[in-house]
């Protein structure tokens, strides 16, 4: 990735395992306080025309935070932050992945699962993911339990993939997983050694469920989630 202030191999962007071991997906004190575009609905308006924009001009691509070529083009995340350059003169570095806090008041776990379902699902797919993206926040809405719930959800379905159901002591890792996501979403404090034996255990389960078609299915179930947010 060009222009990474924060980006995939960093973190380890390669699984859903990955996702799961996030410090960003889970929700403080901070991040509670959020509400999506900060409540303003011309910012909505705004972000969702510069977006639809990029889309018609083909400046929605793979593999970059942003680059200039005669024209910029960049990926789902860097697509918003320029897009929220242009419209209000600011000059965020389009890696930025906190912006989208800062900015928006969308969470940064939400700009990361969007940047990770964009660059691994289909293309046809990946370049109009932002808008559907950015068009599904309500304004006002509180987002913060969307990646808690989003996890517990994609590693229950985890345990269904043909390479894992069979495998009991791997399952049994992450359904435990799910049980601690499920914890927060229930407003409960997990301890780190919890995570840590948990994160190691369901790893390779969640990295068989990987690909570009469970991607977009994933994507479906993430905009479900943020729909039902207020």
């Amino acid at each position: 990735m060009e222009a990474d202030t924060g980006g995939y191999d960093s973190f380890g962007f390669d699984s859903v395992a990955a996702l799961c071991a996030l410090k960003h997906m889970i929700p403080n004190e901070q991040t509670k306080k959020l509400k999506a575009f900060h409540g303003n609905a011309q910012l909505k308006k705004d972000m969702v025309a510069e977006i639809l924009n990029h889309q018609k001009q083909d400046q929605i691509i793979k593999g970059t935070y942003g680059k200039e070529n005669g024209i910029w083009k960049g990926c789902a995340v860097g697509c918003s932050i320029h897009s929220l350059n242009i419209k209000y003169g600011k000059s965020i570095d389009t890696g930025n992945h906190n912006a989208y806090e800062t900015e928006l008041g969308i969470p940064e776990s939400l700009a990361r699962l969007e940047d990770y379902l964009f660059e691994t699902m289909p293309d046809d797919k990946a370049t109009k993911w932002p808008l559907e993206f950015m068009k599904s926040i309500k304004v006002g809405a509180n987002l913060s339990l969307v990646a808690p719930k989003f996890i517990a959800g994609t590693l229950r379905d985890v345990v269904k993939n043909k390479h894992v159901k069979d495998d009991k002591a791997v399952v049994k890792a992450v359904l435990d997983t799910a049980k601690l996501w499920e914890r927060v979403i229930a407003g409960k404090k997990v301890k780190q050694t919890a995570w840590s034996a948990a994160w190691s255990a369901a790893g390779s389960a969640a990295r068989s469920a990987a690909g570009s078609a469970a991607a977009y299915k994933m994507s479906r179930r993430l905009l479900k989630i943020i729909r039902s947010s207020k």
